[in-house]
């Protein structure tokens, strides 16, 4: 019981007692900056606001949550977002207490301070449990155990998702043949048709002709880009599996960039902010001011450190793509964000390179319904960590290797044949 209390009621009680310190802080700092440095009103509440909230998160980091990360600047926003809500809450709470419920007014003159000591309650407990949960977090990481060791028919899996792509897949498909025919890569290509009405499948089955190794994988109704992204990772036969969109947006020749990189317990991102002179076919400004306010969210919400989420450029073991797919819970825009931050949960390096980029002039992307689409979807991640979703789906798929790997050896040889996607791929050559 006593445990429970030090770990539970302790960090509240040191939550309060810098409220109140800090409280005496801000009022001393208005007083210096109006009494002795005769400075506006205003700006001696802003610059009280501004040291006491500083001073509230240091306390509190390193004293209420014992955080001892070094992501302060990260940390710190977060903060100050928890601190301005709870500001515009106690406006509210005030508004609605006082002015529209009139509550404790039969008891006194001054209900209104008993109001304010009421909302300062709630708003206390409303900052305590965002800044325990959301700024000092330390959020279980994720122990799948990888298979490195096994042996695969090929070296690489090119996973091109398309929907209605009839007047621009040929070329990009014929461009990654050419490419992986000179470079002498041993690979495959395969194209998910995620439901398409136009002539997508069709194209790229006269584009490939006679190749063995090149398959169009169809599904019936169209569920989304990650969901057909992760239908070509589980379909893959390739011991590193590349992802790339079907208007070739980031030439495949930019993969030549990533040979060298490529590792086992290592993602490898395309990135455009990396390197901006690199991009040769802008984004409307819009889309790039959209694009940058999406991704400061994404680096507080749920992935630390990466520029660029969203392009359409990522290669990994095959391993890590299997696991992460089984894990994943969101079919469309925002399967990047998900995957990467998985990646991140597990240990996995993520590295951006700089390459080339052209933006498509027939883009599907929609700004503001992507953009709602996508918050909706940061919401559901940071959720799903939180409720242990993640973690128990690496139990589960821990536990089901645990079982093939004490399988009698006939029973797994027969497991693997019936469900592995390399019989499809018979006659797959080692080189082109």
């Amino acid at each position: 019981m006593y445990s429970w209390l030090k770990r539970r009621i302790y960090p509240f009680v040191r939550y309060c007692l810098i409220g109140v310190l800090v409280t005496g802080v801000d009022l001393s700092v208005v007083f210096a900056m109006k009494e002795i440095f005769h400075a506006p009103l205003l700006w001696a509440v802003l610059w009280a606001f501004l040291i006491a909230n500083s001073a509230s998160f240091l306390l509190n980091k390193f004293w209420t949550f014992k955080n001892y990360t070094v992501t302060l600047i990260r940390q710190y926003t977060k903060f100050l977002i928890v601190s301005v809500f709870g500001l515009l809450l106690t406006i509210f709470l005030m508004w609605l207490f006082a002015e529209q419920l009139h509550l404790f007014r039969n008891l006194t003159p001054r209900y209104y301070l008993i109001c304010k000591g009421l909302t300062s309650v709630i708003v206390m407990a409303w900052n305590f449990l965002s800044n325990n949960i959301w700024t000092f977090s330390r959020e279980a990481r994720l122990f799948p155990r990888f298979n490195f060791s096994r042996q695969y028919p090929c070296l690489l899996s090119v996973v091109i998702p398309a929907y209605n792509e009839e007047t621009r897949i040929a070329p990009t498909l014929q461009e990654v043949i050419n490419y992986l025919e000179d470079r002498k890569i041993s690979s495959e290509i395969l194209v998910v048709d995620d439901g398409s009405s136009d002539r997508t499948g069709e194209k790229c089955r006269e584009t490939f002709g006679r190749r063995e190794n090149c398959r169009v994988i169809t599904s019936a109704a169209n569920h989304g880009k990650g969901f057909a992204v992760k239908t070509g990772i589980r379909s893959a036969a390739g011991e590193y599996i590349l992802f790339t969109d079907a208007d070739n947006s980031t030439p495949i020749a930019e993969f030549d960039k990533f040979l060298p990189q490529l590792a086992q317990n290592r993602i490898l991102i395309g990135s455009r902010y990396a390197r901006p002179d690199l991009v040769e076919r802008r984004q409307p400004w819009y889309r790039i001011l959209i694009s940058r306010a999406a991704n400061l969210l994404i680096q507080l919400f749920v992935i630390n450190g990466v520029k660029d989420t969203q392009c359409g450029f990522k290669a990994f073991h095959h391993d890590i793509g299997d696991i992460l797919a089984q894990l994943q819970k969101i079919d469309r825009f925002a399967f990047d964000i998900e995957f990467l931050s998985l990646a991140q949960l597990c240990g996995v390096e993520i590295s951006e390179i700089p390459v080339r980029w052209l933006n498509s002039t027939d883009s599907r992307i929609r700004p503001i319904r992507d953009t709602l689409r996508t918050f909706t979807d940061l919401v559901r991640i940071k959720l799903n960590i939180w409720t242990g979703t993640y973690a128990h789906g690496v139990k589960s798929i821990n536990q089901e290797r645990e079982r093939n790997a004490v399988m009698p050896h006939s029973r797994m040889e027969n497991a693997a044949q019936a469900s592995s996607p390399a019989d499809k791929l018979s006659a797959l050559p080692t080189r082109h």
